[in-house]
């Protein structure tokens, strides 16, 4: 995945990803940590997955399991 730069992308965006926990989910999630976004929000079903993510990603990483 490769993200450019866009003035409409700034440090204060929120991406809201579903199915974080596995597959697409998971690798566009790592994907985004690797921007300026202020705040990934991860859903999906398995809590675990969700929580060890968030680990991996860090503070901006907000789970809201369903």
């Amino acid at each position: 995945m490769i993200f450019h730069r866009s003035p409409s992308l700034s440090a204060e965006a929120v991406a809201l990803v579903t199915g974080a926990s596995a597959g697409l989910g998971t690798e566009f999630a790592r994907a985004l940590a690797k921007t300026d976004i202020s705040k990934i929000i991860l859903v999906a079903r398995r809590r675990d997955r969700l929580e060890s993510l968030r680990a991996e990603i860090g503070d901006r990483a907000v789970v809201y399991p369903l």
